[in-house]
């Protein structure tokens, strides 16, 4: 698969997947606030679901096929530095940095014999049942070589998707199906892979020096610098009916968010006030004192009656958070044409009048129209600037187009239909963005289409 073509299944699979990587999660009594922003800081060849920033630097793996680039640089920017290049699978990644230490788990697109891909959604044209999935975890510091832990291939290809965690310097992994211990494992000052609770499961998190996980059913934080210890009284409950429930998120102070609850180290347990039904696919979390930071973004207190804030960032799309200090919230995300990068918002600025959020592309033309020769134009407006690709929908009919336009600028879009696409086409059509760093509205507009295709 071409690297463009690899770094387009990724971005689809994260929006499938991991984020709703179009427009603010949808949250009861969200009050927009929106921070300055700092100069934006590219992260060249980056993944974006790779981006970790922790003790004032960042690691992230690269977009290439068949192999794993792993990257670092200050977060306050400076020169970017390659730590060393692993060959192995291609596909989703799960990542874990302390700022010195970094551990990579990769569960690669499954594969079948003749080495032609099948995709995620599990299409491989005629299968034969002769599939596998490669799986591969890597682990090194910021002033050594990568080290491959395992490497192995599954039969499995629908085999739970490896967790790793690093507390107190120390890395840590689950579900990893090569033959390695059963339940939690970490790996060793010679870089072998041990044993530490073969009771123990997922989920797996680390935060400073505590690492907390189910042992078995009930969540659990420890402090491996001998802290102590504790369990929480509510089970964890992967299926819960809303998202809100099934987070698992763990600080570096040993506070622990399991259940819709928040539990501190010393066990008091208050309700968080709001539950919002957050999407089932939001992945990357930020827990912070007592805020959580979500979706693309929105904060919500666990401590406070305070409703549900979302985060106004205009020109940053698909937004991850990273790290809090003080009122500066680090974020990576793509910029409006598509480059990954990191910016720092001021969470205590005032909201700019007429800000709008990450990178909406509004279409401008209201009713469309079909020509004999089967194209559709329309016309529209980028406030933030854009560049990406626009999808035109009709009857579950997809048709790209290119657009692309400066910041509060206007562009023409023309969606060139085949025989079969016009064919089916029929007098409604709505908008989605095929670039997961843009935003479109998806009411639907009237299509007229000539006589000859109705």
């Amino acid at each position: 698969m071409h690297e463009t073509t690899m770094r387009s299944a990724r971005a689809l699979t994260t929006s499938r997947r991991f984020l709703a990587l179009a427009g603010i999660v949808a949250a009861a009594a969200v009050a927009p606030v929106t921070p300055a922003l700092a100069a934006p800081a590219a992260l060249p060849d980056a993944w974006l679901q790779t981006v970790r920033e922790a003790g004032g630097q960042l690691f992230w793996v690269g977009t290439a096929e068949g192999k794993s680039d792993l990257y670092t640089r200050p977060t306050a920017g400076g020169a970017v530095r390659s730590l060393g290049s692993v060959p192995g699978p291609s596909g989703p990644a799960a990542v874990a940095f302390d700022g010195t230490r970094y551990v990579v788990a990769i569960n690669g697109w499954p594969v079948d014999e003749s080495g032609q891909g099948i995709d995620e959604e599990g299409d491989c044209g005629v299968c034969e049942g002769d599939s596998s999935r490669r799986q591969q975890l890597i682990a090194g510091t910021l002033d050594g070589t990568p080290k491959v832990i395992f490497d192995c291939l599954t039969g499995n290809v629908d085999a739970p998707a490896p967790e790793v965690a690093i507390a107190a310097g120390r890395t840590f992994f689950a579900s990893v199906v090569c033959g390695g211990p059963a339940g939690i494992g970490t790996v060793d000052a010679a870089g072998a892979a041990t044993s530490f609770d073969p009771a123990g499961t997922v989920p797996l998190a680390g935060a400073g020096t505590w690492l907390s996980y189910a042992a078995p059913g009930y969540p659990r934080a420890t402090d491996l610098a001998g802290g102590g210890s504790f369990a929480t009284a509510v089970a964890y409950a992967p299926n819960a009916a809303k998202p809100v429930s099934r987070a698992w998120l763990l600080q570096a102070d040993g506070s622990l968010f399991v259940g819709g609850r928040f539990f501190r180290t010393g066990g008091t347990t208050p309700a968080v006030p709001l539950s919002p039904d957050w999407r089932t696919d939001v992945p990357e979390t930020l827990f912070a004192g007592d805020r959580l930071f979500y979706g693309d973004l929105t904060a919500l207190s666990v401590t406070s009656p305070q409703g549900a804030r979302a985060i106004v960032a205009s020109g940053m799309g698909a937004k991850r958070p990273l790290s809090l200090v003080g009122s500066a919230l680090n974020v990576a995300g793509y910029s409006c044409t598509g480059e990954v990068g990191v910016q720092a918002l001021d969470l205590g600025a005032a909201t700019p009048r007429g800000a709008l959020d990450g990178c909406p592309v509004k279409v401008t033309t209201g009713a469309l129209r079909m020509t004999k020769k089967r194209t559709i134009t329309v016309a529209v407006s980028c406030a933030n600037g854009c560049a990406g690709t626009l999808n035109l929908v009709s009857r579950d009919v997809p048709v790209s187009a290119a657009v692309k336009a400066p910041v509060g600028g206007t562009a023409t879009v023309r969606f060139r239909l085949n025989r079969t696409q016009a064919r089916f086409v029929k007098r409604s059509a709505r908008f989605t963005a095929g670039s997961s760093w843009l935003t479109v509205n998806r009411r639907s507009h009237r299509l007229s289409v000539p006589r000859s295709n109705r």
